[in-house]
C-alpha cells in the first residue's frame, strides 16, 4: 500500500493512476490530476524534518463527523518540527466538498482562511442575508415562469378539450411568431439565465478549478435541452434528422431550475435557522488535520484521522482529534471546555480534551449509577431536627452547639453554625475548644460544659444517653446524622444533620426508569442512611459504603454483567469510576478533575441533564436512520429507473430536490423534541 502525497488517499502500488520519482524516493498517485499536482510542485507535498519537535498526537479515536465538537482552540508554544505547510485540500464550509487550496475560492475571517468549491458557497459564507435574498430573487422568476408554463400548457388543453383551436381565433399568417415554440421560449429564457445564474457561476468555477460539481451538472444538462429547443425552434434544418416544434424541451429545462433552485432556497431557510449555533461550534474545529504516514507529513480532512496515527499540531493551532502526547510540549487554551482561563501544560502523556461519539454510545446505555453525595444530594449538610431532653429548649440547644462548633471547620458543624445563624441567635464566646476526631468535640459556653458527638464520646465521658436512643434510631433510619449535646454532664437534646436531596433528583431517576434503565447509587455511607437516601428518591438498587478507591471496581462489576453503564459523578474520588464508565458524565459544578474526566459535562447543576443527553443521543441515532433509510430507498428505485431511461428529467429533478430537502427537513424536527420536560 502507498498514499498519495496530495490527496492522502491510499492506494494500492500496481494500481496506481502513475507514479513520480522526487528526491530519491518514489510516489504513487491516485488519479491524473494528483499525479499532475505533484509534478508542477512536488515541494509543496513532500516535506523534512527540521531540528525541533512539535506536539504530536496519538489519537484514541478517530475524530467524528459533524456530531460534538472535539477540537478546541490550542495556544501552542513549542516550535514546529517541519518547515512549509503541506497538503493543498480543503473543506468547503457550506457544502462540504474537498476543493484544492491552490485554485479555490477564499474568504479570511477571524485569521482563519475559509475555501469554497462556489461563488454560491463563498457568498452564502461571507454574507447570508444577501445571498438568501439574491437566492429569493431568483426563486421567484423562475417559478414565475414555471408558474406561467403550467397556466398555458393548462388554457391549451382545455381549448383543446372543447374542440376549439388557437387557429380559429388568432390571425396566424399575420403573426408568423405566435406559435407554441414562442411563447415557451419567451416565457424560458428569464427563467434559464437569470434563475439559473447561479449553476452558471457555479459551474464556471468547477470548470476553473477542474471539479465536477452540481452546479456543472445542472447547468450543463438544462443548457443542453435549451441549446437543442432553440435549434429545433429556429434552425431545425441544421439538425440531422426532422423534428416538429412539439420536440422542445423548454419546460424540461425550466422545471429542472425551479425544482432545484427550489429545493436549494428551503434548505437554505432551515439551515439558516436551524445552524447558528452548530456553525460557531464547527468552526472551533479545524478542517484539516497533519498526519505523518510513512515518514511523509501530509494535510488530510480531519475526519479521516485514523486511529493510532500521529498528528502534529504546530503553534497557534487547533487540536483535531483528542489524543495523547508523544513528543513535545506546550501550554493549550482549554477554556472553551473547562471555563478556566489559564492554558494547562501539556506534555508527553498527557490528555488533549473530547470526542463526540460519547453522545452516540448514549443511546444504548441500559444503567445509570449516580454518586451520592453532591449529585443527588446538595453536598452540603444542614440541620433537619432538633430534639429537646429534659428541661432544655430548642434555641438552648442549637446555641450552645453553634457556639461550640465554631471553632471547627467541620462539615457538620458548619451546618449547625449556619442553623443558628438562620433563626437570628447571638453566639456566645467558647473556650478551651477540644476536637476530638471520630467521636466530636467539647468546649466551655459561658461558663459551661458542653459536649457534642456520637455515642463513643458518651460512653468515653460516661454520660448516660439511653433517653436519646429512640430518638437517634429514627433520625439514623431516615438517613440523618444524629449527634448527642449534654451540658454540664447532662444529657440536654439531639441534633440531626442531613445532606438534603436536590429538588430535580427525584424527578431524574423516575424519567430514567420510565426509559427503561437501571438506576444505582453508589455512596460511602453506611447502609441505612443509603437505604434512608434511596428510599426518598425511589431506588431500589444501592451499593453503599464504597470506598473511593473501589468504585472504578463496582463499575466493572456492573459491565461484566453485561451492562453498558454511565457513571454521574462530580467529586475528585469519582475520576477513576467516570473514566472506567463506557460513558463519565461531570456536574458541571463538580471538581476540576472529574470534568476533566467525564465523556460528557453537564453545564448546569441539574441531574435531570441526564436524562435530556440520553434522549437527545435516542432522537438523534432516530434521526440518521430514518434519513439513511429514505436516501437508501430513494437510490434503491430511482437510480435503476433513471439509468433505463424510464424516468422523466422533471421527476428526476424534483426527487433530486425532495430527497435532500426532506433530509434536512427531519434532521431540523429534532429542535422541537422536548427533551427536558420531566
Amino acid at each position: 500500500m502507498a498514499i498519495d502525497p496530495v490527496c492522502g488517499m491510499e492506494i494500492q502500488e500496481q494500481s496506481s493512476a502513475g507514479s513520480a520519482d522526487f528526491e530519491g524516493r518514489r510516489y504513487y498517485f491516485c488519479s491524473d490530476r494528483c499525479l499532475s499536482q505533484f509534478r508542477a510542485d512536488p515541494a509543496a507535498y513532500v516535506k523534512h524534518k527540521g531540528p525541533m519537535g512539535p506536539l504530536t498526537l496519538s489519537p484514541s479515536h478517530a475524530a467524528p463527523h459533524l456530531h460534538a465538537p472535539n477540537a478546541h482552540d490550542d495556544s501552542m508554544t513549542a516550535p514546529p518540527l517541519f518547515g512549509k505547510r503541506s497538503g493543498e485540500m480543503a473543506k468547503d464550509p457550506i457544502c462540504g466538498m474537498m476543493v484544492s487550496k491552490a485554485t479555490a475560492l477564499k474568504s479570511e475571517r477571524g485569521g482563519r482562511t475559509y475555501y469554497f468549491c462556489s461563488t454560491g458557497c463563498q457568498r452564502t459564507f461571507e454574507s447570508p442575508e444577501a445571498e438568501l435574498k439574491s437566492m429569493r430573487t431568483r426563486v421567484a422568476i423562475a417559478l414565475t415562469g414555471v408558474l406561467a408554463l403550467a397556466i398555458l400548457r393548462a388554457g391549451a388543453f382545455l381549448t383543446l378539450a372543447t374542440g376549439a383551436t388557437i387557429v380559429t381565433w388568432a390571425p396566424i399568417p399575420a403573426l408568423p411568431w405566435f406559435t407554441w415554440g414562442m411563447w415557451l421560449f419567451l416565457l424560458v429564457t428569464p427563467v434559464q439565465f437569470i434563475g439559473g445564474w447561479s449553476f452558471y457561476k457555479g459551474s464556471w468555477n468547477a470548470i476553473r478549478t477542474r471539479t465536477i460539481n452540481m452546479d456543472f451538472l445542472i447547468a450543463l444538462g438544462t443548457t443542453v435541452a435549451y441549446v437543442y429547443s432553440v435549434a429545433v425552434l429556429f434552425f431545425p434544418e441544421v439538425l440531422p434528422v426532422e423534428v416538429e416544434e412539439r420536440d422542445v424541451y423548454f419546460e424540461v429545462s425550466a422545471v429542472i431550475i425551479a425544482f432545484v433552485l427550489l429545493g436549494k432556497y428551503m434548505e437554505e431557510l432551515i439551515k439558516k435557522r436551524s445552524s447558528a449555533a452548530v456553525r460557531k461550534l464547527l468552526d472551533l474545529k479545524p478542517a484539516t488535520a497533519r498526519v505523518i504516514r510513512n515518514s511523509i507529513e501530509m494535510e488530510v480532512p480531519a475526519e479521516s484521522v485514523m486511529v493510532g496515527e500521529v498528528v502534529v499540531v504546530r503553534p497557534g493551532e487547533k487540536i483535531p482529534s483528542d489524543g495523547t502526547v508523544l513528543e513535545g510540549g506546550s501550554s493549550v487554551d482549554e477554556s472553551m471546555l473547562t471555563g478556566e482561563s489559564m492554558p494547562v501544560e501539556k506534555a508527553p502523556g498527557s490528555a488533549v480534551i473530547r470526542g463526540g461519539e460519547v453522545l452516540e454510545r448514549a443511546q444504548a446505555l441500559t444503567t445509570v449509577v449516580f454518586d451520592k453525595t453532591g449529585t443527588l444530594t446538595r453536598g452540603e449538610p444542614n440541620v433537619t431536627d432538633i430534639v429537646a431532653l429534659g428541661d432544655a429548649a430548642d434555641t438552648e440547644i442549637i446555641a450552645l452547639a453553634a457556639a461550640l462548633e465554631s471553632g471547627s471547620e467541620h462539615p457538620l458543624g458548619e451546618a449547625v453554625v449556619r442553623a443558628a445563624r438562620h433563626r437570628g441567635i447571638a453566639l456566645p464566646h467558647a473556650a478551651g475548644f477540644e476536637a476530638m476526631p471520630g467521636h466530636g468535640v467539647r468546649g466551655e459556653v459561658t461558663g459551661r460544659r458542653v459536649l457534642l458527638g456520637n455515642r463513643r464520646l458518651f460512653e468515653t465521658a460516661k454520660i448516660p444517653a439511653a433517653t436519646a436512643e429512640e430518638a437517634m434510631l429514627r433520625l439514623e433510619a431516615e438517613g440523618k446524622t444524629a449527634m448527642l449535646i449534654a451540658c454540664d454532664g447532662v444529657l440536654c437534646g439531639v441534633i440531626a444533620v442531613a445532606d438534603t436531596l436536590k429538588d430535580e433528583a427525584k424527578a431524574a431517576v423516575a424519567a430514567l426508569q420510565a426509559e427503561r434503565i437501571e438506576v444505582v447509587m453508589l455512596t460511602g455511607d453506611n447502609r441505612r442512611t443509603a437505604d434512608a437516601i434511596a428510599r426518598q428518591l425511589g431506588i431500589t438498587s444501592v451499593i453503599a459504603e464504597v470506598l473511593p478507591e473501589s468504585k472504578a471496581r463496582v463499575i466493572q462489576e456492573l459491565q461484566k454483567q453485561g451492562k453498558c453503564v454511565a457513571m454521574v459523578g462530580d467529586g475528585v474520588n469519582d475520576a477513576p469510576a467516570l473514566a472506567t464508565a463506557d460513558i463519565g458524565i461531570a456536574i458541571g459544578s463538580g471538581s476540576d478533575v472529574a470534568k476533566e474526566t467525564g465523556g460528557i459535562i453537564l453545564i448546569r447543576d441539574d441531574v435531570r441533564d441526564v436524562v435530556a443527553s440520553i434522549r437527545l443521543s435516542r432522537a438523534t441515532i432516530t434521526k440518521i436512520k430514518q434519513n439513511l433509510f429514505w436516501a437508501f430507498i430513494y437510490n434503491t428505485l430511482g437510480v435503476p429507473v433513471a439509468a433505463l431511461g424510464f424516468l422523466n428529467p422533471i421527476i428526476a429533478a424534483a426527487a433530486m430536490a425532495l430527497s435532500s430537502l426532506s433530509v434536512i427537513v427531519n434532521s431540523a424536527t429534532l429542535k422541537r423534541k422536548r427533551l427536558e420536560t420531566l
